[in-house]
This record gives C-alpha cells, structure tokens and sequence, in this order.
C-alpha cells in the first residue's frame, strides 16, 4: 500500500505519520509543499470511491487534519474536471499558499464551487448555487479573485447539454455570462485578456466566431459565419430538436430527428431511434458536425425511407439536469415515455404522433 512517510535528512530520522485519516486508500496523490516547508498536502481517495479528502501533515510531529472532507453515498467522481465530455468532477485550485481553497463538490445535488478556509478547514461560501452544473474551470485572476468556468443548465428552455461560458467573484457575486447566444460555446482569450473570440453552434445552426469585449462582454466583430444556402438548395436540411419526458415524467430528455430528403407530411415512416445508453459516457448529440456527421447519418440511413433519431439518456455521467443519484438509475429510464399529461397510446412531440407503441420497450413506432 503506498502511503507518505517523511524522513528528516538532517537528522537522518524518520516521522511517523498518523494514519487515522486514511486507512484504506485506492489512490493517494497530489503532494503539495507549504512555501515555509512546515507541513504538506495530499489528496485521499477511499476505495469505493465514497469518501475524498485533502490532508493536511505538519511536517515537524506527523500530525494530521482534514483540510476537506467530502462524502458521498453513492460514489465521488474524482476524475479531473476538462472540457471534454468524458472529464470527471474534481478540481482544486490553492490560493495563497493554500490559506484559501476553490473546490469542486457535488454535495448539493449539483455540481458547484465552494471556497473554503485553509486555516480553518471549513468552508467560507459556496461560490456557484443553481439547478445547474459546473463543467470546468478555465482560469482563476487570484488578483481580481474571479473565477472563469463553464457550465450546463442554466438557461430555462434550451437544451441542458449547451455550453455556455462564465465570470464569477470568489465570494459568488456578479455571475456574468460570457457566451449569450443560444448554442455550444468554446471561447479562446487574447494574451491580455481584453477580448475573447467565441465560436458557437447548435446541430439546427451553422457555427458562428464572433470577438468579444473581456470587459463589458459587447459584440466587436462578426468573424465568420458560413453560407450554407447552396447545400440547402440542393435539398439538404438540417437535423430537427426535440424535447420529451423521460420514464419519471419529470425530466426532458433531448434529442435531434433527421427527416429524410424526400420527406412527405403526408406519409408515414418507420423510425429507427438510437439512444445512446452507457452510463459512464456522453455525447453532445445537439452539437454534432452540423454537415460532415448529419449528413452521414442522413445518407446512411434516411437514403432508405427510414426517419433516424437519437436521444441522450437520463443516467450518462455528463447530464447536467441530475446529481450523482442519479448514476444508480436503471437503464429503462434511458427510454423516453409519454408526459404524464398525455393519455397512451398516443404521443405527440414535435416530431408527429405515435400511433402504437412496441410491446418491447417502445423500441419501434409508426409516425
């Protein structure tokens, strides 16, 4: 078992350190070093993934603290948080040679930083709160004591799994969004942070780059926008969003239909639905190539009179709409189900009406 031990060099003499705080390790990393040499940090994952903590060891006696103590009882997803979408939910950034500490916790159901008190080993405030999710941290100005990060969830009526951008103040005052368009974003920084170009798209709109003032957020300039008037005229369309309820009732479940080329209201045709199910993974199906990826859906699939759509299941890690609970949902709960307020066997969505249902998990439908 791998575990800290501190030897004096002067002394030629080893410090025993107290065990107490981490007696069943999985993985014991990020050793960090106090400027003055007085003690250090380090990281502790439990086995079962269910207790994380930041521990402190005084250097001189072996002694040690809790800087922070997280449970879970379901599990804490330790991965390191990046913008991908397969990225875990832990981030720590130290400020002052750790007097401060700007953590990310899913401890209230939603993924969220919280700035504590090194000293103290508590908490000062909870920087972000919402029915919305932390994605990434991007940069921290420890001088203006801001916080840039991305998220997922906070604009009512657009799809959760948007990305959008943010500034925030250390003691979580003056939220600013960065990225108003409705699409997914990713933004890059001038060297001195006076503007910022952000580039966003949705799978129903063409990418757009625009540059941006660091300072009031106001449009300075259209950089690109492409033309895609020649491919619809001859007779591409771009895919459709939709919305429906998950098996609970309550929670939307999104998803894209690509209609086929040759597409008549007046017909129906069998649906192929892909839901994209593991529970360790995700996608961003509203943000696929907007041509290359849709179009190849489309030729393989809607070439044979068949209307394809996919769907992003409830229990992906990556769904911002859920706290950690919700990774121990069955998956039938991947399966979109009629809203409580429409009467069976009929469905309406925006993609047409549902005639029958599958005596096989609503696998197959007519439209």
């Amino acid at each position: 078992m791998r575990e800290p031990v501190i030897f004096d060099v002067a002394t030629r003499s080893t410090i025993q350190i107290d065990h107490a705080l981490f007696p069943n390790p999985y993985l014991i990393s990020q050793f960090r070093w106090y400027r003055d040499s007085r003690g250090f940090t380090f990281e502790y994952n439990q086995r079962g993934h269910q207790v994380y903590r930041v521990i402190e060891v005084n250097a001189a006696t072996g002694a040690t603290r809790a800087v922070i103590d997280e449970e879970s009882p379901t599990f804490i997803y330790y991965n390191s948080t990046n913008e991908g979408l397969s990225a875990g939910k832990h981030y720590r950034f130290d400020v002052n040679d750790g007097k401060e500490i700007a953590w990310m916790s899913e401890r209230d159901g939603w993924n969220h930083l919280y700035l504590y008190d090194g000293a103290r080993a508590q908490v000062k405030n909870q920087i972000t709160k919402g029915e919305w999710v932390v994605r990434n941290v991007e940069r921290i100005d420890t001088v203006a004591r801001q916080i840039y990060f991305s998220g997922n969830g906070m604009n009512a009526g657009e799809d959760p799994y948007l990305l959008h951008h943010f500034r925030i103040n250390f003691d979580g005052s003056a939220l600013t969004p960065l990225t108003p368009a409705k699409g997914n974003h990713a933004i890059a920084w001038s060297p001195d942070a006076q503007y910022y170009a952000d580039t966003y798209s949705r799978v129903d709109a063409t990418p757009v780059t625009e540059i941006r003032s660091g300072a009031d957020q106001s449009l300075v300039m259209t950089l690109e926008k492409p033309d895609l008037s020649a491919l619809t005229k001859a007779g591409w369309r771009a895919p459709e969003v939709f919305v429906s309820k998950a098996r609970d009732g309550k929670t939307d479940i999104w998803g894209v239909i690509y209609r086929p080329s040759s597409y008549d209201a007046k017909k129906k045709y069998p649906v192929i639905e892909n839901i994209y199910g593991p529970r360790s993974a995700g996608v961003l199906l509203s943000t696929c190539g907007l041509v290359a990826r849709c179009v190849s859906v489309e030729r393989s699939l809607t070439a044979l009179n068949h209307r394809p759509r996919a769907a992003q299941p409830r229990s992906t890690h990556a769904a911002p709409v859920r706290g950690p609970d919700r990774h121990v949902s069955e998956r039938a709960d991947n399966r979109m189900r009629p809203g409580p307020s429409l009467p069976p066997p009929a469905f309406r969505s925006p993609l047409g009406e549902c005639e029958s249902w599958s005596a096989k998990g609503n696998r197959t439908r007519t439209w």
